[in-house]
């Protein structure tokens, strides 16, 4: 605390209230110990809100974890789920085509036929709604269809196109079926690797002319028709109906699968 100022006779100061300006020190000794005091009175309540926004950050956190955790559990669930579903068709011979044909898709699927041809001979059903995909993991699938011993029974149910629509060829004779609704494409294979450097490019071309003669020649063998009807056909991309894939022998007809009409009846097929 400030000490008032000393009286000293002589300097004109002989009315000078000590009191008053006692009292003024004492103000202003008052303002500074609330300066302090605020000073004080914020760091505890700046302490306190820092304190109550970690508290709110680390509930957050916990939230989004819990979040997390039950994101997980939902996937969890719904894989089993999907294998719950996929175990019941391989029981009944059934086999899903139903991603592009990466190399993960078709290493399940070919997996799948293999495993399936171990147990029986009786036929495999293979159901398609696939935008195509890779050429040689397409043929890859096609070539373990033809060198298993039971029939591969090939069922477009929404889409096949590209090389999804020569695997539906490639079914068993008389075992090529289409939902009534179904729509198959057919064209050439092609590559998109606009951006490789000249040389390599140039090993592309002359890797995907091999693939466009192999492909050509497999439509044209599974179709029954001429190499330059098939070539034709593969000059742009074809749009069909099921009724014009049958006309075109890419299906041999509109229905279920044969042998399961018990199961797909009324499906509009034998059109």
């Amino acid at each position: 605390m400030a000490r008032p100022p000393i009286k000293l006779p002589g300097w004109g100061n002989e009315n000078w209230d000590e009191n008053e300006n006692w009292d003024e020190n004492e103000n202003w000794d008052e303002n500074e110990n609330r300066d302090d005091n605020g000073d004080e009175s914020g760091d505890e309540s700046g302490d306190e809100s820092g304190d109550e926004s970690r508290d709110e950050d680390e509930n957050g956190d916990d939230n989004q974890k819990g979040n997390g955790k039950g994101k997980d559990n939902e996937n969890r669930k719904e894989d089993i789920w999907w294998d719950d579903i996929y175990e019941g068709l391989a029981e009944q011979r059934v086999v899903l085509l139903t991603e592009e044909l990466d190399n993960e898709v078709t290493n399940d699927i070919v997996g799948s036929l293999l495993d399936l041809s171990f147990q029986s001979p009786a036929d495999i059903y293979l159901f398609i709604n696939c935008p195509g995909g890779s050429v040689a993991n397409g043929l890859s699938i096609l070539d373990t269809m033809e060198m298993i011993k039971p029939d591969v029974q090939t069922i477009c149910i929404g889409d096949a196109s590209s090389m999804a629509s020569l695997i539906l060829a490639a079914g068993a004779k008389g075992k090529r079926r289409a939902f009534p609704h179904a729509r198959i494409m057919a064209h050439q294979p092609w590559s998109n690797k606009l951006k490789a450097k000249t040389g390599i490019l140039a090993v592309e071309h002359n890797h995907m002319d091999t693939f466009r003669d192999d492909v050509t020649k497999l439509y044209a063998a599974k179709t029954h028709r001429q190499l330059s009807e098939a070539t034709t056909l593969l000059e742009m991309d074809s749009y069909m109906t099921p009724k014009i894939a049958k006309a075109y022998r890419i299906i041999d007809d509109i229905g279920g699968p044969v042998g399961l009409d018990d199961v797909f009846a009324g499906l509009g097929g034998n059109e």
